[in-house]
């Protein structure tokens, strides 16, 4: 499973770089061109195929516990309050959904958005196992021992928030249920099911350093237990009124450094369109040669992190030690936990 995920880490990399330069030219393609005409339409379809491919992406980076995340302190309460009318749309009239939650739920911390993706994965999963019958959703405060830790869910002893999802479908058969979390296995007709349902829970909850227990009998439907660790901060919520953000500038100098060539020419005709001087660069080497040759004519360096010989934070501490104060704005096509793991920056 270690291996798959590492293979599904690395490859999705380099296919965010290649969706990336696709939407930002059918993004640029329906700035110039009037979005209800012929082009403007093939553009929106376009895009509509690269969401899917996205999507996918998404799917494999979770497993690969890849998965870009902001982690904030949540209730999982009043995470599923608020997914519940979408939760019973999406099972429909056959299906009946009872949702138990218990009153003094300790907090957890993670990505709100990634627990609706392990609510409707589980959902769907159960849905076209039954064909109809009740899912039941409950949360609750565990404690597990060294015992039922290392037994059940391969955890640390301690306090978690458990969140379980029972059906009332035929089960799971005994032979396949060590195989259900693996990326693109399933029982089911493959034309509709990716078979990353699971694969795709099973990434979250380890990305948030959590676990899964699976018990199910043939016969006597199935019960997924999703354990969170506890936390002890408090939720912050956050102002969101006010006007939105107007866009300032534009006329700036950029310099910009990033080594894969279709996604710097797209990032390039995007800067140019907003108005932007911009000095394009392949690589750190080739981004000092420019900055030396006037270091006040540039306003900001946009720089990828990961490159051949140089990274991004390498290039930022060459041109400081030059004696310039250079603003920076880092992107990567690797995810912020990634890019902090390995020092690349702050």
């Amino acid at each position: 499973m270690d291996a798959v995920g590492r293979l599904a880490g690395g490859i999705t990399h380099d296919i965010n770089n290649y969706l990336a330069a696709i939407t930002a030219n059918c993004e640029l393609v329906q700035m110039q061109t009037d979005p209800d005409g012929p082009v403007g339409r093939k553009m929106e379809a376009i895009l509509a195929v690269v969401s899917k491919a996205s999507l996918l992406i998404d799917r494999l980076l979770a497993f690969s516990r890849r998965q870009p995340v902001q982690v904030e302190v949540v209730s999982l309460n009043r995470v599923i309050d608020g997914l519940e009318p979408m939760m019973r749309r999406l099972l429909g009239a056959d299906t009946d959904l009872d949702i138990v939650l218990h009153e003094q739920l300790w907090h957890v911390e993670i990505d709100a958005s990634q627990v609706e993706q392990i609510l409707v994965n589980l959902l769907v999963n159960a849905k076209q196992a039954m064909g109809g019958g009740t899912i039941t959703i409950e949360t609750h405060n565990v404690t597990l021992d060294a015992g039922i830790a290392t037994s059940q869910t391969t955890m640390a002893p301690g306090d978690y928030v458990m969140l379980a999802v029972t059906d009332t479908g035929p089960g799971i058969a005994p032979e396949i249920r060590d195989r259900i979390f693996e990326p693109f296995f399933t029982t089911r007709d493959t034309s509709d099911n990716s078979g990353l349902g699971l694969a795709t829970v099973y990434g979250i909850v380890k990305q948030n350093r959590g676990g899964v227990w699976v018990y199910s009998e043939p016969g006597a439907g199935a019960t997924f237990k999703i354990y969170l660790p506890r936390s002890s901060a408090e939720i912050r919520d956050e102002d969101t009124s006010g006007p939105p953000p107007v866009r300032e500038g534009g006329d700036e100098c950029v310099l910009l450094v990033e080594d894969n060539d279709d996604f710097r020419e797209s990032v390039l005709a995007l800067l140019l369109e907003l108005g932007y001087r911009v000095l394009p660069a392949r690589d750190g080497a080739e981004a000092l040669r420019i900055y030396e040759t006037d270091p006040t004519q540039i306003d900001i360096l946009i720089t990828d992190i990961v490159m051949p010989r140089m990274s991004g934070r390498e290039l930022v501490d060459q041109m400081r030690s030059r004696g310039g104060e250079v603003r920076v704005l880092y992107m990567s096509g690797f995810t912020e936990q990634i890019a902090i793991r390995d020092g690349l920056v702050e």
